[in-house]
């Protein structure tokens, strides 16, 4: 009778090391569950970091386009010049024939 109960006893420890072993399993198991939806997240907000990034990128270059588009150049200038230099000759040549 020592014999089974210590038997008995000792299956009981068993048992309950058993339902400790498979509580934790399932802890550790949530545990990495929820570390790739964390993952995921993250790679989410990443995604949407480069994407943002991408679109000020592409901003910031169209109105540099446009800023280099406008500047006055040498030629730029040269040209308003020869331009409205042949305005005013033909303007001088219009009024001294009238």
């Amino acid at each position: 009778m020592r014999a089974a109960r210590k038997l008995l006893a000792s299956q009981g420890v068993q048992i309950e090391k058993q339902n400790e072993l498979l509580l934790l399993e399932s802890k550790v198991s949530f545990g990495l569950k929820n570390l790739r939806e964390l993952d995921a997240e993250e790679k989410t907000q990443l995604r949407n970091a480069v994407a943002a990034a991408m679109r000020e990128t592409a901003a910031i270059k169209a109105a540099n386009e446009v800023l280099k588009k406008n500047q006055v150049t040498f030629w730029k200038k040269f040209k308003w010049m020869v331009i409205g230099g042949a305005a005013g000759i033909v303007a001088g040549s219009l009024l001294i024939n009238k």
